[in-house]
């Protein structure tokens, strides 16, 4: 389903926040 790919991908963008890993924003 569309929102559960959302979430996954929002999670995935939050981890890799977490870990200080700049992404493209």
């Amino acid at each position: 389903l569309p929102l559960l790919t959302a979430v996954f991908m929002l999670m995935h963008f939050l981890m890799i926040r977490k870990q200080g890993i700049s992404g493209p924003l």
